[in-house]
């Protein structure tokens, strides 16, 4: 059986038609896509050559954020040992599975830094802001470990 960009382009369309999303489409075609680069590097190869598979745009940006006023009421309601979370999270836009994995020895007052690794690209970069000087006392025991 013979694998065509036409068939590929019909699934998009039928997806597409059953409402499912860009992101949702974008997944299932990357499965398709790694399926065919298996077969490609198998010994032998069971595919003669991996097709382009085209990717839908994605347009899922978050919505819903919490306006400058909002995130003073919330802060100044917050017990101390959750103040820096919400720093963190508020200034440096991080997921709450990223902030909850904090460690100690990943933020540095003085210099305004939180040290970050990235897991799937094994890089390091840093994220800064001076608001992070003023919860220089927050108890070490109650945030990041």
């Amino acid at each position: 059986m013979k694998f065509r960009s036409a068939q590929v382009e019909a699934f998009i369309k039928q997806r597409q038609n059953q409402k499912a999303a860009a992101a949702t489409i974008n997944r299932e075609l990357a499965l398709l896509r790694r399926a065919f680069q298996l077969g490609y590097r198998a010994d032998p190869p069971m595919v003669a050559r991996v097709p382009h598979i085209p990717k839908l745009p994605e347009n899922n940006m978050r919505t819903g954020f919490l306006q400058q006023s909002g995130y003073r009421k919330l802060l100044a309601a917050l017990p101390l040992e959750l103040q820096l979370l919400l720093v963190f999270g508020y200034h440096l836009g991080m997921r709450k599975s990223a902030l909850l994995q904090l460690k100690w020895k990943q933020v540095d007052f003085q210099a305004a830094l939180i040290h970050l690794e990235r897991k799937k690209s094994a890089q390091k970069h840093s994220a800064g802001r001076s608001d992070l000087r003023r919860h220089e006392s927050v108890p070490r025991k109650t945030a990041p470990r």
